[in-house]
């Protein structure tokens, strides 16, 4: 039966959700030396994913899976995405705010220089418009030269793990909402790619999930914990 490319897109987020699930199991059945050939089979398990995840062009990646959230026919997956990642975006700078307070103290001058008349809480409803008129300006104070000096100092170095969390959030979530329009040749391209990536994940899973099913009838435990044989829900787009 041929796949919408909604179902091929969540085909693909389910099989990189089945991969993490089944390689946190085969780390739990490690530790048991006495099921060492069922730790084998959910080796075998992860090939089956791992040979056509890493054979997407380019390689399998969270960014690999946004691109496909340019094509027209998954908008309403984009928005879904883009609030998961606008999210993740505000954390960050709380986070931010949260390293600089440690380092140096509430009444630290940069806490002022990038925090001061921000609110934050509206922006977690804020549209794309205005979320990306607030990144562009927080990149600005984070640029401008006393904040940019100041978080080089040995003082806040503590605060760059933060510091780059927070910019990585922000291009993770302008890569997504901030994408220009494709050419009808490359979304025609990018279609067939998700769909033939698609196809190929479908029996891939199956055969995985099987293997699994093998390898956790000797731990029942772990085969009712392990998320492996979970009913598939609609895609989880915040993993």
């Amino acid at each position: 039966m041929t796949m919408t490319l909604l179902e091929a897109f969540d085909l693909v987020v389910y099989a990189e959700l089945l991969d993490h699930r089944i390689k946190g199991a085969a780390a739990a059945l490690a530790d048991r030396p006495e099921l060492a050939r069922e730790t084998s089979w959910l080796a075998s398990a992860r090939q089956c994913l791992a040979q056509e995840l890493d054979g997407m062009n380019p390689p399998q990646s969270d960014n690999d899976l946004d691109r496909f959230l340019h094509l027209p026919e998954l908008a309403a997956v984009k928005q879904e995405r883009g609030r998961v990642l606008q999210a993740a975006a505000i954390d960050a700078v709380e986070a931010l705010h949260g390293s600089i307070r440690e380092a140096a103290g509430e009444r630290s001058p940069l806490l002022e220089a990038l925090y001061a008349n921000l609110k934050i809480v509206p922006l977690r409803r804020a549209n794309r418009d205005d979320f990306n008129v607030f990144c562009t300006e927080f990149a600005r104070r984070l640029d401008a030269s006393y904040p940019k000096r100041m978080l080089t100092d040995d003082r806040y170095a503590s605060a760059a793990s933060a510091l780059a969390d927070l910019r990585r959030a922000f291009d993770n979530w302008h890569r997504v909402m901030s994408f220009a329009p494709m050419s009808e040749e490359d979304t025609r391209a990018l279609e067939g790619e998700l769909a033939a990536v698609a196809t190929r994940l479908e029996l891939a899973c199956r055969q995985a999930v099987l293997l699994a099913e093998a390898a956790l009838l000797a731990a029942p435990d772990l085969r009712d914990s392990s998320g492996i044989f979970d009913k598939r829900r609609r895609r989880p787009l915040s993993i």
